[in-house]
């Protein structure tokens, strides 16, 4: 994971961020998400994990409508560049751990910064919100990668998890990788397989660069643990 860590921090460090959507369409998909989710959920006010988060607009939006959030990145620039953007009139402190760091923001927002594979995270969550970070994990280590969710998530908890899938010219080396629907199931098992299913193909003009040869499915499903 170190690796894959290090090559994130490539990306971001050189702005090479085409998986990016702008911020308005970014929170407009989330409140529509979100109400997508809501009936299915076992409380309203569940508490939420966003794993491998970046700078993404979600966790604002998500704290905007009175939630307790938990959210981890591998690395520090985008975890920086979210709390200066969305949440700099907060007070934050930090905490080192064996593992990495913990960023308190406020009274309902804890950021930790290290290897999801290697975070001793205690809590329990009722709402997984997992936005596009499947497809970040080499398909060698995701269903070790799902497993960490599955361990996280509390009963009658939900998992939404939003992965991309496109044909490329050559063998794929490198993050964001493609990830089928049917894999995807296939790991979350024996949870409900989904409750809902959404598949969108959009033109694949941000991942030209990368070699992506066809238009992107960007499919949204939602399983959820007894």
């Amino acid at each position: 994971m170190k690796e894959t860590l290090t090559l994130w921090d490539e990306y971001w460090n050189s702005n090479h961020t085409p998986w990016k959507r702008d911020r308005e369409t970014e929170y407009e998909r989330t409140a529509q998400e979100l109400e997508r989710l809501k009936p299915h959920l076992s409380t309203e006010s569940p508490s939420i994990f966003v794993p491998l988060c970046g700078d993404t607009n979600c966790v604002r939006y998500l704290y905007d409508q009175g939630y307790t959030i938990t959210a981890l990145d591998g690395i520090r620039g985008p975890i920086d560049g979210l709390i200066e953007r969305d949440f700099s009139s907060l007070e934050c402190t930090e905490e080192g751990l064996p593992w990495g760091k913990k960023i308190s923001v406020g009274e309902r927002l804890a950021i930790y910064v290290g290897d999801i594979f290697e975070a001793a995270l205690s809590e329990r969550f009722d709402l997984i919100y997992d936005v596009a970070a499947t497809v970040a994990i080499a398909p060698v280590r995701r269903a070790e990668y799902v497993a960490v969710l599955k361990r996280l998530l509390a009963p009658k908890g939900l998992v939404y998890s939003v992965t991309f899938d496109f044909k490329t010219k050559s063998e794929w080396l490198y993050p964001p990788y493609p990830v089928s629907q049917k894999e995807l199931r296939r790991f979350y098992e024996p949870l409900t397989q989904h409750i809902f299913q959404q598949t969108l193909r959009e033109p694949n003009e941000r991942f030209q660069c990368l070699g992506v040869i066809s238009d992107m499915e960007d499919t949204s499903q939602v399983f959820k643990a007894p």
